[in-house]
């Protein structure tokens, strides 16, 4: 798939499983409507299978009819079955090289956490873009370890791949300046938790832009 620059830029949306429902439709039309163009899927295999339906077709064809980008986490075998435009992997996952020679011209996406050296070798793998993290503590992934300044740092340093910052990120830790480091703010609870949703992106939106 060929990437404008535009599409790897801003908020990278994470829908967890925990916050599907009646109302999600709504919700991601709303982010999309503000500008929001990454949308990963952390689903559970079993989740996903299950949840594999009209609905979630639906929201990827909404998501592509913007010029959006579908992603799903971990399970990057299932891209291709459930019609996403690529994947978003962990070290746990296998060999970034293998997986981007299999998904070929989809999108992947590689947690590089705090090494830089894995971020080189999704560069080598042929990537798409990396994530670091976590920022601060999360609702979602609250064993994940945290940045340090020093690490946030060097992360900065980084060239070759657009980067994204995710871990317990909203309005009231996220700084124009860390965000101006960073082609992408990945957040899930911040948003998606939040009451009003659509002044959740605003209040990011406004930070990372000013």
């Amino acid at each position: 798939m060929k990437l404008s620059a535009s599409q790897l830029k801003g908020i990278h949306l994470i829908i967890d499983e925990k916050y599907w429902g009646d109302k999600t439709k709504a919700q991601i039309n709303t982010c999309i409507e503000l500008g929001i163009k990454v949308f990963q899927f952390r689903f559970s295999r079993s989740f996903l299978l299950k949840t594999g339906n009209a609905e979630l077709q639906e929201l990827l064809s909404m998501i592509k009819e913007a010029n959006g980008l579908s992603l799903l986490n971990n399970h990057w075998h299932l891209v291709e079955r459930f019609k996403f435009d690529g994947a978003h992997i962990g070290q746990s996952d296998g060999d970034p090289y293998l997986i981007k020679n299999s998904l070929k011209e989809k999108v992947l996406g590689v947690s590089c956490y705090s090494y830089l050296g894995l971020a080189e070798q999704a560069k080598n793998a042929g990537c798409d873009y990396v994530s670091f993290g976590a920022f601060a503590s999360s609702t979602t992934k609250p064993s994940a370890k945290i940045l340090s300044k020093e690490q946030i740092h060097h992360i900065r340093n980084f060239e070759g791949l657009p980067m994204a910052l995710i871990g317990g990120i909203d309005e009231t830790n996220l700084t124009s300046q860390i965000a101006s480091s960073f082609d992408m703010i990945a957040i899930s609870n911040g948003i998606l938790g939040a009451s009003d949703v659509g002044r959740a992106v605003q209040d990011i939106n406004r930070i990372i832009n000013r």
